[in-house]
């Protein structure tokens, strides 16, 4: 009887299918980053808006 052991994260990782899969994972993951980054920045300038506006109007903002 044999018994066989695989690594699998070092078959990944050193294999030419297990690195373009790493390298395509990681395009995904950071065009998502930036994605996300950008939506932020967007919510922040509104909200930034949002409360140049209301101070012009004399809302008081009240935290929920």
């Amino acid at each position: 009887m044999k018994i066989v052991y695989i690594d699998l994260q070092k078959a990944i990782q050193e294999t030419s299918t297990g690195k373009k899969a790493k390298k395509d994972l990681e395009k995904e993951f950071n065009a998502k980053k930036a994605e996300l980054k950008k939506k932020e920045e967007d919510i922040r300038k509104m909200n930034e808006d949002f409360e140049k506006k209301a101070a012009v109007l004399g809302l008081a903002l009240v935290p929920a």
